[in-house]
């Protein structure tokens, strides 16, 4: 009888054939393991991929960002723009306690004037619009507009002349830079004082006459 217990199986029974031999697989799975290996190592090397090395001191901050400065330069604007100085003094220690850099920071400035200039524009775009409207009003009202605008216009700013005197070109050069000038209630105030006063009285006095109070000519009721 074959001695079968070497190979860690157990004898057959009398009778019975014996039991095949069962391969170890252990060194199958190591020899397996080492070529994937090699085979791991051959293509790195083809590959001519190194080592990561340590970075050496200093290396680690290479690339990083530099950081806020100790005072940031001045930063630049579109021209004709100016930056507003208490603003600018609220927004510097803001990012400086955020780190920005110079560069940074000048990209938040470039924002904060792109949104100064859009708003500028609105409120042009808006008050052309309402001056434009306020014209047209004008041009249009029953009372002095129409076919009689260009009349009372006229009389309006005599009345302005007479009344003003001297002190007239800056009156006017106020309803000018204002556009108020062209606003319906002005000028319908203007009319009705030219009205009031009538053409032929607009210089206040005739002959020896003394001046009249131009107060007193628009008001006649006033202190009686």
């Amino acid at each position: 009888m074959v001695d079968v217990t070497a190979l860690g199986g157990e004898a057959p029974a009398e009778g019975e054939a014996p039991a095949e031999a069962v391969a170890p697989v252990a060194e199958t799975k190591v020899a397996t393991a080492e070529a994937v290996a090699a085979e791991k190592a051959a293509a790195e090397k083809a590959a001519g991929e190194k080592p990561t090395d340590k970075p050496k001191d200093g290396d680690a901050d290479k690339g990083q960002k530099e950081g806020a400065p100790e005072t940031y330069a001045d930063f630049t604007v579109p021209e004709g723009m100016e930056l507003d100085a208490t603003k600018l003094g609220e927004f510097a220690p803001l990012a400086k306690e955020l780190n920005l850099d110079q560069a940074g920071a000048q990209k938040f400035v470039n924002l904060f004037a792109k949104y100064q200039q859009e708003a500028v524009e609105t409120q042009t775009s808006q008050w052309a619009k309402t001056t434009e409207e306020w014209r047209k009003s004008s041009a249009d009202d029953k009372e002095f507009g129409g076919a009689k605008f260009e009349a009372s216009v006229a009389s309006s700013t005599k009345a302005i002349d007479t009344i003003m005197g001297k002190e007239a070109p800056a009156f006017k050069e106020l309803l000018n830079s204002t556009q108020m000038g062209n606003h319906p209630e002005v000028i319908r105030f203007m009319h009705r004082v030219a009205v009031a006063i009538g053409d032929d009285k607009l210089h206040f006095g005739k002959g020896g006459e003394a001046p009249r109070d131009p107060a007193r000519a628009m008001y006649p009721t006033m202190n009686k």
